[in-house]
């Protein structure tokens, strides 16, 4: 259980830096996704664009989020 933890909290620091590289428009998007739970339509009005626009931009997001962390998690354990 405990090294799940250090897994977990480890994985969870690797998403925070690897958010942090994203562009603040891309933040900002995935922050009113999962954080504040808007609808992908609500925040297409936000940036005055469709939703189809902005579940793209979220499935792509969260794909390169996959990845960036795949990478740096190899890193951390080599």
């Amino acid at each position: 259980l405990r090294s799940y933890s250090t897994q977990q909290a480890t994985m969870e620091a690797t998403l925070e830096l690897c958010i942090d590289e994203l562009s603040e428009k891309h933040r900002d998007i995935l922050d009113r996704r999962y954080t504040q739970h808007h609808k992908p339509a609500d925040i297409a009005k936000t940036f005055d664009t469709t939703s189809n626009v902005i579940s793209v931009t979220l499935h792509r997001l969260r794909s390169a989020l996959a990845s960036c962390i795949r990478k740096r998690m190899a890193n951390h354990s080599s």
